[in-house]
């Protein structure tokens, strides 16, 4: 909005109202109409029309108002700016003409006599369509009454769906920060009835980014919900959206669609976002098989570099990788040497056929230090069975079935945390090959998986509460599931909840529904491992209370079949 006026804040500058009313009982000024209702006879108390105007308004160069020092100034009512104006003893332009220009939004300029009527004691009559207009102008002249009865008046009505659109649609548009707050506000608190509506996408990347941010969030910011919603507005308002803006948006998504990954790569790259092209890269890596080398070619180097690189890049055997560079540097432009040499050494050449090894050996644009290091490398798989230090090793070989290892608790997640048993286990979030989130967090959720004697909870103790896993591209058919809790003193175990499976993270299944379930003991860390009717694969598994309970937990694992989608 235009204004040529100086704006000082409302709370700083503005004398409190009982002070301002104090005031004016000393000066003893006539009384002021006190009716709901504009009198009869308005020449009582009114600027249109009246005698003895000593200052003019003129509004947006357009609109001229006779009015009176004594009203603008004086009173309860009175406008801090015109006071500040008159009582100033510099000479001034306005002064010299007795007239003030001033500039209002466009919307706002046939609202302009309703304001001067309330300052000279008349009531004003609030609507949904004016009051944020009358409150912008309020807020512009420096009106804490009529500011204040604004904002009243909006707190009242805020709860109707409609009416919170309206305000905000106009808080936004003429930078109104008290109303626009409050509606963001019920926003948050009510976030469920805003998400699957079009009006998501018609707000500013701003004030989406403060509704995600509000404290009173009714959804945990790091759910699904919040990046298919993020993901969604991003997909249709991308082209409007500013690089300082996006890094907000995606701050706290931990994963991507595969059909979101492709228009979410260009702005990622565009702005640099490290967290965002990484988490592309791994959707890449998990539906390498799904992507012709066409479209590859389109992956900028570093992109393509970083798909490379993941151990879960999904491919048949690394003979598909020395393929994929080698079309890639063949078709593309625009790459350095230093680039195509950083490609190449993604590549796990002691794992290439010996075909493959002597071609790439003869390759010029293969560096000799990569071929030195994958004869040495080939020459110790030989001799030891084991590669170099140092030296990347065989890509995760996931099979069809995870074998169960009930005694050690070793299941699929495990299979996961530990590479196919080729480590000890780290929390396969970590690296990025499941997602782990909750309800409402004590601490960080991802300690779900953590398998150490971590004090992890839900913050909320309520119906509904639940820890969830996502296991991205990898589909599983459990027969047995296992939970942990998570205390040293065994209090608040777990009694009443259900295992759930979801294909989508929207529609859930019940797998198996636990009713004054005692197996978990009132001990320390006390686990147990239940059986589970699953008649079909699930990306997505759950446990969610069914009465008022938290959830401690610090160990979750899944048993039998795993495979690939």
């Amino acid at each position: 909005s235009m204004s040529t006026l100086s704006i000082i804040p409302m709370m700083e500058s503005a004398k409190s109202r009982s002070i301002i009313e104090h005031e004016y009982d000393q000066l003893k000024l006539p009384d002021w109409p006190t009716t709901t209702h504009l009198p009869d006879n308005m020449n009582e108390h009114t600027w249109r029309d009246a005698p003895y105007t000593d200052w003019v308004i003129i509004v947006n160069q357009c609109l001229e108002f006779p009015t009176h020092r004594y009203f603008l100034s004086q009173g309860p009512r009175s406008s801090i700016y015109f006071r500040t104006l008159f009582e100033t003893e510099l000479e001034s332009c306005e002064k010299l003409e007795n007239c003030s220009y001033i500039e209002v939004h466009s919307c706002c300029q046939g609202y302009f006599e309703l304001v001067l009527d309330y300052v000279y004691g008349n009531f004003i009559e609030f609507t949904h369509q004016n009051v944020v207009k009358i409150c912008k102008i309020a807020e512009q002249l420096q009106i804490p009454a009529l500011f204040e009865d604004a904002i009243e008046f909006v707190v009242g009505s805020i709860s109707s769906y409609e009416h919170v659109l309206l305000y905000l649609n106009d808080s936004l548009l003429l930078l109104v920060h008290d109303i626009s707050s409050k509606c963001l506000d019920v926003i948050s608190m009510n976030i469920d009835a805003f998400l699957h509506t079009s009006f998501i996408r018609s707000l500013p990347a701003h004030a989406l980014i403060a509704i995600i941010n509000n404290p009173y969030m009714s959804i945990d910011i790091e759910s699904m919900i919040i990046t298919n919603c993020v993901i969604d507005y991003l997909r249709h308002c991308h082209s409007v959206v500013y690089k300082e803006d996006f890094t907000k948006l995606v701050e706290y998504m931990q994963n991507i669609n595969f059909e979101d990954a492709w228009f979410m790569l260009e702005k990622a790259y565009e702005f640099g976002n490290v967290k965002i092209l990484q988490i592309i890269a791994r959707e890449f890596a998990h539906n390498f098989d799904k992507v012709d080398m066409e479209a590859i070619c389109n992956i900028p180097p570093l992109v393509f570099g970083m798909i490379l690189k993941i151990d879960t890049l999904k491919v048949d055997s690394e003979q598909e990788v020395y393929e994929a560079i080698k079309s890639y540097i063949k078709n593309t432009e625009d790459k350095t040497e230093e680039q195509e040499q950083s490609l190449w050494s993604n590549c796990r050449f002691a794992w290439l056929s010996l075909d493959l090894i002597i071609e790439a050996s003869n390759n010029e644009k293969i560096p000799d230090s990569l071929v030195l290091k994958l004869f040495v490398a080939r020459q110790k798989l030989y001799e030891l069975k084991e590669l170099t230090p140092g030296y990347p090793s065989k890509r995760i070989p996931f099979s069809d079935t995870v074998e169960m290892n009930i005694p050690h608790f070793r299941g699929y997640l495990y299979h996961l945390g530990t590479s196919g048993n080729t480590h000890e286990y780290k929390n396969p979030f970590i690296h990025g090959r499941v997602r782990v989130y909750c309800s409402s967090s004590f601490r960080k959720s991802i300690n779900f998986l953590s398998r150490n004697k971590i004090y992890c909870r839900t913050s909320k103790c309520a119906v509904g509460e639940y820890f969830c896993v996502d296991l991205k591209d990898m589909w599983v058919q459990p027969t047995h599931y296992s939970f942990r809790h998570a205390r040293h003193d065994g209090a608040f175990v777990l009694r009443n909840w259900k295992l759930q499976g979801s294909r989508d993270g929207h529609i859930w299944t019940n797998i198996r529904t636990h009713v004054n379930d005692d197996s978990l003991k009132e001990k320390a860390y006390s686990r147990h491992i239940w059986s589970v009717n699953c008649n079909q694969k699930y990306r997505f598994f759950r446990i969610i209370t069914t009465k008022d309970e938290y959830i401690h937990a610090c160990s979750f694992e899944l048993y039998r079949l795993a495979k690939c989608k």
